[in-house]
């Protein structure tokens, strides 16, 4: 990013990860879309089957995907028009027109999955002990979350473990995960929903 002339490096470790691995022809062919949302101004990197995003607002990245057929590919818009009030996209797999709206949680009838995984926890080289996770979630939803770990950086992953979101507008719930072992190392966690409904998460609570 360009500030006062100058470039500014925004991009994550992680970011730098995905890049470096691209290989020459997907980087030849990446590409950048650009749209504005609900006060949010989003910078949108597709490069091979990567889809990165960066929030100008908020100075956060995230990542889209979509599921085509029962693969998990990249987002599946490539180009962005803003008119009438509304953020019409257009998809590469068939051709077809949509609109992008926040308000509508499933992608062209499937279920949106949404999951954010944390940074390693550790224990300056030591074993870790992990007795308890609390979720704590703005409001329950008439759905679940799923909890998976890893002792390796995200490489590989634990099988999900399901806890439901409690009742719908339950304020406060807290989620609970008990009994999750000992990591040599460090560990980090990834939680996960395919709701419909809204979902908003507070805070990650590891005891």
């Amino acid at each position: 990013m360009f500030r006062s002339g100058a470039p500014t490096k925004i991009s994550s470790d992680t970011i730098d990860y995905l890049l470096q691995n691209l290989t020459a022809t997907e980087l030849d062919n990446a590409f950048m879309l650009k749209h504005s949302q609900n006060g949010g101004e989003f910078v949108v990197l597709i490069a091979g089957d990567e889809c990165i995003v960066y929030d100008l607002a908020t100075g956060r990245w995230h990542e889209r995907k979509s599921m085509i057929g029962d693969q998990e590919k990249r987002w599946r818009v490539n180009a962005i028009v803003q008119a009438y009030n509304k953020i019409f996209v257009w998809d590469f797999q068939d051709s077809r027109v949509g609109i992008l709206d926040d308000q509508i949680r499933t992608e062209y009838g499937n279920s949106v999955h949404r999951y954010f995984s944390t940074q390693t926890i550790d224990n300056k080289g030591k074993y870790i002990q992990v007795k308890e996770l609390l979720l704590v979630a703005d409001a329950g939803f008439d759905g679940v979350f799923t909890m998976e770990y890893s002792d390796d950086g995200g490489i590989t992953w634990s099988q999900p473990t399901t806890r439901s979101a409690g009742a719908i507008g339950e304020y406060g719930r807290l989620i609970a995960w008990e009994r999750l072992g000992t990591a040599s190392f460090g560990r980090c966690v990834r939680h996960g929903t395919s709701t419909t409904s809204q979902c908003n998460v507070n805070k990650l609570i590891a005891a």
